[in-house]
């Protein structure tokens, strides 16, 4: 969708630079009889033709109107598009950043019970590790029901 929006914004930027001195050469080209009188940058055409300039000039205005219009869309869709991909990105955050603080607990415990330090509670009992593997799950589930319960997750 985004190589799309791309892609549009970038033919209709061309078309803008295409049509805008198009514009100004038909204004420079043509001016109303009533104008060019005053005037000695335009021509003063035979009444014959100045229905075909003054459409001429109708249609490049309308063609110049619509490019605007397209403009203004696709700008809007980019930022529309801008904005889910913002949203995508911090729901991803969001939930990495959950992830991290429900294991920060376990880091927290491994690495105390981790020490190679004289007194450590539960060292060398029959089932330390299931002790310590408890302590670190409790962290973690006490973690995990601070976040439910402050309604972040």
């Amino acid at each position: 969708l985004l190589q799309e929006i791309l892609v549009t914004r970038h033919n209709i930027a061309d078309m803008r630079r295409i049509v805008q001195p198009h514009r100004q050469a038909l204004t420079r080209l043509y001016k109303p009889t009533s104008q060019a009188e005053d005037d000695d940058e335009g021509f003063k055409l035979d009444d014959r033709f100045e229905d075909y300039f003054d459409d001429l000039s109708d249609y490049t205005q309308e063609i110049w109107n619509q490019l605007e219009s397209f403009k203004e869309s696709v700008e809007a869709l980019h930022e529309t598009n801008q904005s889910l991909i913002s949203y995508r990105i911090n729901d991803v955050i969001k939930t990495l950043t959950i992830f991290s603080a429900i294991m920060l607990p376990a880091g927290v415990v491994a690495s105390l019970f981790g020490m190679n330090a004289d007194f450590i509670p539960f060292a060398g009992r029959a089932n330390d590790f299931f002790i310590f593997t408890g302590f670190t799950f409790l962290a973690m589930l006490a973690t995990l029901l601070y976040i439910k319960r402050k309604r972040i997750l």
